[in-house]
């Protein structure tokens, strides 16, 4: 080998791109090595967006239960009226009492029909947080008759 110059260490960093020597500061007090400052806050915000998103959707999707929940409770409650209505009445004063009902609670009758002394209704609604709609149904009418589709 020949007697050459010796590469040293310092030759090596500036050679790599580093322009600091023994010595020399950071920019960043406390800080060793060089490019991911500020990696952990993208990380946190990352973190903290996720959990929002994940909540949100939590939000919908208990909006939408609830949603259907209600539009149940309003279905049945409505063919209890229609049908009770029924027993006095004719199948239009059945359906406007369901009608009632469902006004009252402020959501929309969908469809009300009166098949051998059954009262079927079915209620819709919108969510709150997502355009959705939800629709549920009910049958009433007297024990002692069943309805002819069973």
């Amino acid at each position: 080998m020949g007697r050459g110059r010796s590469t040293g260490s310092h030759e090596i960093a500036r050679a790599c791109g580093r322009s600091r020597t023994r010595g020399e500061r950071s920019e960043f007090p406390g800080k060793k090595g060089g490019g991911e400052h500020g990696a952990g806050t993208v990380l946190v915000l990352g973190v903290i967006l996720a959990t929002v998103m994940a909540l949100l959707g939590l939000m919908a999707l208990g909006d939408a239960v609830a949603t259907k929940e209600r539009t149940q409770d309003v279905a049945d409650v409505a063919a209890l009226a229609g049908a009770q209505k029924l027993r006095y009445a004719d199948e239009s004063a059945a359906c406007q009492q369901a009608n009632d009902v469902v006004a009252r609670h402020g959501l929309m009758l969908a469809s009300c029909t009166v098949e051998a002394r059954h009262v079927l209704v079915t209620v819709g609604a919108r969510t709150h947080m997502v355009d959705l709609s939800v629709e549920s149904s009910a049958r009433a009418g007297p024990a002692d008759e069943p309805p002819p589709w069973i």
